[in-house]
């Protein structure tokens, strides 16, 4: 029978990685492991990892503490050096400008002006939008670029959505899929909306493949 520590040696991840995951999501360190073990089998879930330990940073300095937000700042250094395979994002740009992609973004000063934010004070939507939305889109079989470009007034509706959302915990149980676990149905507000994309596309793939077989009959 595998032991904890034996465990950890497999997850390709730290007991202070495992610790963060823990605290941030108020739970045991063996569950801790397994969601982040599962999280690390992709690009989308290390940046969600990532954002984890950004947070509790971020806590760890609000509550004044600030041995705890350096330890968790070199947590969050040794994570990125030993998963450096970060899929490239295309970001919301808070100032407007264009990410370094060069893909023109949406206009973020709607967002920061809704939530009555300015750019200093709201640098995490960027990694929100980033980490959480594409990785639900790719959870549906959609590439984020491509939805995009084909429903961009729909995108911009689904980040607010995304950067508004209170149930970032239950997102992340999903994600990783964490036993017992909520379906999207049930908390993403954007999940109908990804749901009848994934539908239209598989529709679509089906009418390609019927007309190349009528094709080759003829």
């Amino acid at each position: 029978m595998l032991s904890f520590d034996d465990c950890v040696g497999l997850s390709q991840l730290t007991t202070e990685e495992i610790a963060a995951i823990a605290r941030h999501e108020h739970l045991p360190e063996i569950a801790a492991l397994e969601m982040g073990w599962s999280l690390c089998g992709s690009p989308e879930g290390k940046q969600l990892i990532r954002r984890m330990i950004l947070e509790d940073i971020e806590d760890a300095r609000r509550r004044g503490e600030a041995q705890e937000a350096a330890t968790l700042r070199l947590v969050l250094r040794h994570f990125e050096e030993t998963h450096p395979d970060r899929q490239p994002q295309r970001h919301l740009v808070l100032d407007g400008t264009r990410d370094a992609s060069g893909d023109a973004q949406e206009d973020s000063g709607r967002l920061a002006h809704m939530l009555g934010l300015d750019t200093t004070t709201a640098p995490w939507l960027r990694e929100r939008v980033a980490a959480y939305l594409t990785a639900m889109l790719c959870h549906f079989g959609l590439e984020r670029a491509s939805v995009e470009e084909r429903f961009p007034s729909e995108m911009a509706v689904a980040e607010e959505r995304c950067v508004l959302c209170t149930e970032t915990g239950r997102c992340r149980r999903f994600l990783a899929d964490i036993v017992g676990a909520d379906t999207s149905s049930t908390f993403c507000p954007n999940a109908p909306f990804f749901e009848e994309l994934r539908r239209h596309d598989m529709r679509s793939r089906r009418d390609h493949d019927a007309e190349r077989s009528a094709a080759d009959l003829s």
